[in-house]
């Protein structure tokens, strides 16, 4: 019932948008060293557990999009039941067709009105659909991922969400930041594998152990520090670009619009950087 404290070797916080790991770097590490911030976005969403239909590939991922809808679907599979369909809106009108349905059957036929590829919308997840409130859409983002003293490391919504309606970039992100943490790793025990033998090769007697703590210690420190450097800076201007686009879904003038882009452009410049924003931008364009 009580607090436990637990050795471990390395700490990966993957615990989402709401990070514990987050927090407790936050309010734990001496100041300065672990800057994060959370904040709500315009953009709401909500859940929908249903099977999609044969035509879809079961095992992929989905994101479906109509110009004339006021939300969007985002569809994860799930190998222990149906598909988690995420519905989400991100902008500050309400997608009043769909908050307004109130049985089974018409929340059915709003959803196909837009995105009559789903086929069918069983009755037991739409009622739990209606019976659910919508979530709010929260961005998450901090540097650096990790901290060397703590052998803490942070990855996906923990390091940096982006709310809803964004067509996949966060979970995208997070398959990347456990890719590049992966290859950070395998590149850790080939360094330690090469220090091993050449430690060994230079012990007086034959099969005499050899202690490398500090070797251990300095690679996964190097490890951690790589992580965080290839995988930081892309995860702030990621949100960043989702900034930008809800700038430019705001139905104002200019003059309200150009102290949002050129205070974006500020922050960037003093980050020292617009390289991973212009990468980014590259990739979205050519798709």
């Amino acid at each position: 019932g009580g607090d436990r404290a637990l050795p471990y070797d390395v700490l990966i916080g993957a615990d989402g948008v709401r990070s514990r790991v987050r927090e407790a770097m936050s309010s734990q590490l001496p100041p300065g060293r672990f800057e994060s911030e959370l904040r709500l976005m315009p953009g709401r969403w909500q859940v929908l557990h249903m099977q999609l239909p044969p035509a879809f590939q079961q095992d992929s991922v989905h994101a479906m999009v109509n110009s004339k809808a006021p939300f969007g679907l985002f569809c994860i599979p799930n190998n222990a039941g149906p598909h988690c369909v995420i519905v989400s809106w991100s902008s500050d009108e309400d997608p009043w067709e769909l908050l307004a349905a109130h049985e089974p059957e018409e929340l059915q036929a709003v959803l196909l009105k837009y995105f009559p590829q789903l086929g069918e919308v069983p009755r037991e997840a739409a009622q739990l659909f209606l019976d659910t409130r919508p979530s709010k859409a929260v961005a998450s983002r901090c540097r650096p991922l990790h901290d060397v003293d703590a052998s803490v490391c942070v990855l996906g919504d923990a390091a940096h969400a982006v709310g809803g309606g964004s067509l996949g970039q966060g979970c995208s992100a997070a398959l990347q930041d456990a890719a590049e943490l992966a290859a950070c790793f395998r590149q850790r025990e080939s360094l330690l594998s090469a220090l091993k033998q050449g430690a060994n090769g230079a012990l007086e007697r034959p099969g005499e152990a050899f202690s490398w703590t500090r070797e251990e210690d300095e690679a996964l420190a190097s490890t951690l520090a790589a992580y965080s450097e290839r995988r930081a800076a892309e995860g702030w201007a990621l949100l960043d670009l989702i900034e930008l686009q809800s700038a430019a879904e705001v139905r104002a003038g200019a003059l309200v619009q150009a102290p949002v882009v050129m205070g974006f452009f500020l922050e960037q410049l003093g980050r020292g950087t617009l390289r991973p924003l212009a990468e980014i931008g590259s990739r979205l364009g050519a798709k």
